[in-house]
């Protein structure tokens, strides 16, 4: 259960920055 948990902050996480780096881009531009 833990395990689960801990992946899914993870992908929560990568997917924040993958978020985060869309915005720095369009800033960019």
């Amino acid at each position: 259960m833990d395990n689960r948990f801990e992946e899914s902050a993870k992908a929560e996480r990568s997917h924040t920055n993958r978020f985060q780096k869309a915005l720095d881009t369009l800033d960019v531009c």
